[in-house]
């Protein structure tokens, strides 16, 4: 399925970060995410699980606000059926970059 995602840019200079999660609620899926442009056909990102049961995360800089289309499907294509369930979120992500020390 598809979901259209409202992202809006920051206010500041800088691109706002998101972190989307796809969890299965029932413990042995695995997803696979994209993330589309407002065109609705450029793919921006993507992401999948590291293994059944694992939840996938895409991290994604909003340069613009608009309302950009995110694509949930199973990681295997083997799959079929509707009863696979998934819990998804969309959070505000703070990067941090912090110094590498040597020594």
């Amino acid at each position: 399925p598809e979901i259209s995602v409202s992202l809006p840019a920051s206010c500041s200079p800088d691109s706002q970060a998101y972190l989307i999660e796809a969890q299965s609620l029932g413990g042995g899926a695995a997803a696979r995410l994209s993330l589309y442009a407002p065109d609705g056909n450029t793919l921006l990102v993507s992401a999948e699980a590291q293994d059944f049961g694992k939840p996938t995360l895409l991290h994604y800089h909003a340069e613009t606000a608009g309302v950009y289309f995110l694509k949930l499907e199973p990681l295997a294509d083997s799959l079929a059926g509707n009863a696979a369930q998934y819990l998804l979120r969309l959070n505000n992500a703070a990067v941090t970059h912090l110094p590498l020390l040597f020594r």
